[in-house]
């Protein structure tokens, strides 16, 4: 039986800042083996491929986001890790450009997202693609590189990498980098206090 045909709305999320734990200049969303990342409510560790796994879940409720000093973002991961983290590594607000390819009809994560990243989704972030589940979730899927593929390939080879249906139809959604498309988690994240 053919598996039906899908509709995927894709979502540029140019403007995200994101917590990062480097020793090095993690700005433009670049990560080292090593470092970590938060992803609310979870925190990744960048492995030697570049790819994020899994840490924990933070301790922290979503109403208190907002209020959460740096300081205590990093007490709640080396709380997670049972361990301090090594000194090299510094707090910085980075930014981690994204593209969100998710169910054209379950577009309701936007309205109550208690997740960084749109849960049942596939998330592209520089090189690797991933899954989300319902708690959104980051499950690496595979590499993906826009620089080696021809832009007439991308929807085969993402097609390819997550496997989803050959029928699926894709949409481009317009960038939501301006406040009144952004979920009020992300608005609030990007006021944390860096201190």
């Amino acid at each position: 039986m053919q598996p039906r045909s899908k509709i995927l709305g894709m979502l540029r999320q140019t403007d995200h800042p994101t917590l990062v734990f480097s020793s090095t200049n993690a700005s433009g969303g670049v990560l080292e083996e090593g470092d970590y990342v938060l992803f609310y409510p979870h925190w990744y560790r960048a492995t030697i491929e570049g790819s994020l796994q899994l840490v924990a879940k933070t301790a922290i409720p979503i109403h208190k986001v907002p209020r959460t000093t740096v300081v205590e973002w990093q007490l709640d991961l080396e709380t997670l890790l049972d361990m301090p983290l090594i000194q090299r590594l510094q707090p910085q607000q980075a930014n981690t450009p994204y593209v969100a390819l998710y169910d054209y009809d379950l577009v309701g994560w936007q309205e109550n997202m208690m997740t960084q990243v749109p849960p049942l989704s596939y998330i592209y972030l520089t090189p690797f693609f991933y899954r989300t589940d319902k708690q959104g979730k980051l499950e690496v899927l595979g590499p993906f590189s826009l620089n080696t593929i021809p832009p007439e390939q991308w929807a085969s080879r993402f097609k390819q990498v997550t496997g989803v249906a050959e029928n699926t139809k894709i949409i481009p959604l317009p960038e939501s980098d301006n406040t009144e498309n952004i979920p009020s988690l992300w608005k609030s994240y990007k006021q944390l206090p860096w201190n």
